[in-house]
């Protein structure tokens, strides 16, 4: 699965927070944990990133992070979700 993103990962979202216009929301796992690979990613995909469940990051710089109470309103969980 190299290179290539589950269908459910990408979602057509458009979210506006003041400067940060972000079309495409990507579930990253817990191989991105420290800000510098937060910054990268952001950078180089510009997408939203959503970490460990919990906090929702977006690119590119500034960087966003947004509270666990408004992820559920962005993110579209597949079946069998676990939080």
């Amino acid at each position: 699965m190299k290179g290539r993103t589950p269908a459910w990962l990408l979602a057509p979202v458009a979210v506006t927070a003041r400067t940060v216009r972000v079309d495409d929301v990507l579930v990253v796992g817990s191989a991105y944990r420290t800000v510098g690979d937060l910054r990268a990613v952001g950078r180089d995909r510009r997408h939203l990133l959503f970490v460990d469940g919990s906090t929702l990051v977006i690119g590119p710089e500034p960087l966003l992070v947004l509270r666990p109470q408004t992820l559920h309103q962005l993110v579209p969980r597949p079946s069998g979700w676990r939080r």
